[in-house]
């Protein structure tokens, strides 16, 4: 069965969108078969530059997460150059981001922590980022050609640190 882009598109919306939250065992037979394929496509696609996220990410005394305030000043630069046009200040994101757009997709979500990016790991959220979700129908574009790795890592510190201490937690429980 080969997926198209339309497919890839309606799956990643969908679960973007409406499933976060829910586990496997709740989605219904045909998606699943989807999303698996989707993800060993994608797999398969970048299986020779994946970003490999560090085995042991110490906590930092001052911040009691992964990353210090240095990583989240230079992320917030960062931020405010790429990210601030689409997510908006502070990542409140867009309002009505639930809301299917007429051209398709989804309007650019809170990276706050009161939607769906701390239902995903560190190493999906930074493949997001570094390349990008525009061939699958979102308008998320890819920065791997303008930030680093190391960059991108900051920019995921800039918005983790807006979720408040429970939302850190349940995603540090959950990856």
């Amino acid at each position: 069965m080969r997926l198209t882009k339309l497919t890839l598109v309606s799956v990643l919306s969908y679960i973007v969108a409406s499933l976060c939250s829910a586990q496997p065992s709740e989605l219904n037979t045909e998606l699943q078969t989807k999303y698996k394929q989707y993800q060993s496509t994608l797999a398969a696609k970048k299986a020779k530059d994946l970003f490999q996220v560090p085995d042991v990410i110490h906590q930092n005394k001052q911040t009691q997460r992964w990353y210090g305030i240095e990583r989240i000043d230079k992320g917030k630069a960062i931020y405010n150059q790429l990210c601030i046009g689409c997510h908006l200040k502070d990542g409140i994101g867009t309002e009505n981001w639930q809301e299917s757009l007429d051209e398709g997709g989804y309007p650019p979500p809170p990276l706050n922590g009161t939607a769906h990016t701390w239902h995903h790991p560190l190493g999906q959220l930074h493949e997001v980022i570094k390349y990008g979700l525009i061939e699958y129908g979102s308008s998320m574009p890819a920065w791997g050609a303008v930030l680093s790795d190391d960059q991108i890592l900051d920019l995921i510190a800039s918005f983790q640190s807006y979720w408040s201490d429970e939302t850190y937690q349940s995603w540090l429980e959950r990856h």
